[in-house]
Formats: C-alpha cells, sequence, structure tokens
C-alpha cells in the first residue's frame, strides 16, 4: 500500500489490494433473513439460495439393466432455503452496503432500459 502525505499530513493517495481468502466462492442469494443482532450494535443477515427439495432416495424400474421408469420417491417436500453464509456489520456498515446496493441496482436498470430499447429499435 503506498501513501503519499502532502504538507500539513494529510494522503493524498490510498491504494488499496484486494485478495481473495481461502474461503473465497460466489453465492447465488435469492434472499436474505436475519436481524439486529443480541447487542443492538450490529445487523446479522444469513443469505440464502432456493430451490426444490432434493429427493433423499428414489426407486427405479430396471429392465435389462437400464433404468426406465422411477417408482418411488422419498425426501423432504416444496423448497429449501439453503443458508450460504451469515454477514455481520455494524450499523454505518450496513447502511453503506445498502447505500451501494441500491446504486447497483439503478445501474443494472439503466442498463437494461437502454439494451431493452435497442434490441427494440433493432426489432423494427
Amino acid at each position: 500500500m503506498a501513501k503519499r502525505k502532502g504538507p500539513e499530513g494529510v494522503i493524498h493517495k490510498l491504494e488499496i489490494d484486494f485478495i481473495k481468502s481461502h474461503h473465497y466462492r460466489v453465492v447465488q442469494v435469492d434472499g436474505a433473513w436475519g436481524s439486529v443482532g443480541p447487542h443492538g450494535n450490529t445487523i446479522q443477515m444469513s443469505v440464502y439460495n432456493e430451490r426444490f427439495a432434493i429427493p433423499q432416495q428414489v426407486s427405479l424400474q430396471v429392465d435389462d439393466g437400464v433404468a426406465v421408469k422411477e417408482l418411488d420417491r422419498s425426501g423432504k417436500k416444496g423448497l429449501v432455503r439453503e443458508i450460504e453464509c451469515t454477514l455481520v456489520m455494524g450499523v454505518d456498515q450496513a447502511e453503506a452496503v445498502a447505500k451501494w446496493l441500491m446504486e447497483r441496482a439503478e445501474e443494472a436498470r439503466r442498463f437494461n432500459e437502454k439494451r431493452s430499447s435497442k434490441e427494440h429499435r433493432d426489432q423494427r
């Protein structure tokens, strides 16, 4: 990280390097569940992906060594919300993240509106 201080000792340039942790991964987020932390000074947000339940077991009919038909299925029914991770942040950080997310959402909306408008013009 390089720092340059001006005459009053104020930093005029700050370089930040981004390094991925050993636990880094991409997570599909379909929703969040959370609350204010137990001491009131943090926000806890668990992010999840949502999918249909995977069967625990299936029984198949086999003819001449080839599975031809599902006979039975057991397991959970309905949807599964798989919690990927829980984010814990202070109130100031939560507000900053919320602001950043809203700005990115607005950028995405503008991008998609431009693309949609261009596709509409190209179809004429």
